[in-house]
This record gives C-alpha cells, structure tokens and sequence, in this order.
C-alpha cells in the first residue's frame, strides 16, 4: 500500500470514513423518502404514480448499498493495514489510542481530547511525537 507520503496514506482512511459518512446519510434520506409515499408535485410536468417513485427510490437504494458494502469492505481492510503499521512501529500506549481514535475511529482532536481526559493540545502533541516514530517504519517500508 505504500504508494505515498505517510500524512497522504493517513488522510486516505479519514477521507474514506466521510465518504462512507455522506453515503449512508444519502441512504438514509432515500430509504425515509421511498417509504412516504409524496402527492405529485405542481410543477412536475409528467405526473407518475406513486408506485413508479418508490421503485425508482428502490433501485437507487439498492445501487447505493452495493456502493456502501464496497466502501466498508475498503475501509475495514484499511483500517487494519493502518493499525498494523501503527503497531509495528513501536507505538506508546498513549500514541497508539490517539493513532487508533484518529485515524481508524476518524475523531475529532477535541473528541479524542475528551475521550482520553487530556488536553487537545497533549493530544496534538502526541500525535506528532507518534508521527516521528510512523515515519521511521514508513520509510522501511517505502524503501524495501
């Protein structure tokens, strides 16, 4: 996998996550819009029954959950390579858990701050510290 920096290889699993996040509001939204049936609108200019919406909202949602499960599938086997490197690379415990809140768990500084009982600065801090340390077991291997 180690086809970029380590920052980029990082973002991936975050933007991952929000993807995944937007889909499955999406999903949401269709799935509560397919099982209320709506009058047709005013300015609709072909009248179609309620029955042809549903099975137009149906087909969509079945199209997203095939997107979905592929992006879960995605970010679970991502979410284990990055927690293998984070365990490989000597991590303290504390360095670990805000890897793991971050980039696996995908939380904000200010959740993971709160979660850990620290300071969102402490945090920040550990995050680079863990940063130095990931970025000597990137460069094993990136380099062979």
């Amino acid at each position: 996998m180690p086809d970029c920096t380590l920052r980029e290889q990082l973002n991936r699993n975050r933007a991952l996550h929000r993807q995944l996040m937007r889909d499955l509001e999406r999903r949401e939204f269709l799935e509560t819009k397919a099982t209320r049936l709506n009058a047709p609108l005013v300015q609709d200019k072909v009248k179609t029954s309620p029955e042809d919406r549903t099975t137009i909202l149906l087909a969509a949602l079945a199209d997203l959950d095939t997107v979905i499960d592929a992006e879960r599938k995605r970010f679970e086997n991502l979410a284990a390579w990055t927690r293998n490197l984070f365990e490989d690379a000597d991590l303290g415990r504390e360095e670990l858990e805000v890897m793991v809140y971050r980039y696996i768990n995908c939380l904000t500084w200010e959740e993971i701050a709160e979660i850990m009982y620290w300071s969102k600065r402490t945090v920040q801090r550990l995050h680079g510290e863990a940063l130095v340390k990931l970025g000597a077991r990137w460069h094993t291997l990136t380099r062979g």
